[in-house]
């Protein structure tokens, strides 16, 4: 919801016009201005730096669940595999040695 007390751009834009043109020697007008401008920056940029700070740490803490995920993943398809080649060796009868004379 935007705030009441704070006027619009335009409706700023329009009163600095015509305090330049109503008195050029009153810097009112452009001092008003150049505040509203300084601070609607500084506003913009402040919020943008903290999103990248919030993306960041998003990302920062996304990244390695991630990586543990597959990596257990990979650990248990890699035990999976360790099992079930114990398991076929078990079956698979020893080998025969020849047989000396």
């Amino acid at each position: 919801m935007k705030d009441i007390n704070q006027p619009s751009p335009l409706r700023l834009l329009s009163v600095w016009l015509l305090c330049i043109l109503g008195s050029l020697s009153s810097w009112y007008g452009v001092i008003r201005l150049g505040v509203w401008i300084f601070s609607e920056v500084c506003m913009w940029s402040f919020a943008l730096l903290g999103g990248c700070i919030i993306l960041i740490a998003l990302r920062a803490a996304y990244v390695p669940t991630i990586y543990i995920r597959k990596t257990n993943k990979i650990l248990t398809a890699l035990e999976q595999i360790a099992a079930n080649t114990q398991q076929s060796r078990e079956h698979i009868p020893a080998p025969r040695q020849a047989r000396t004379a």
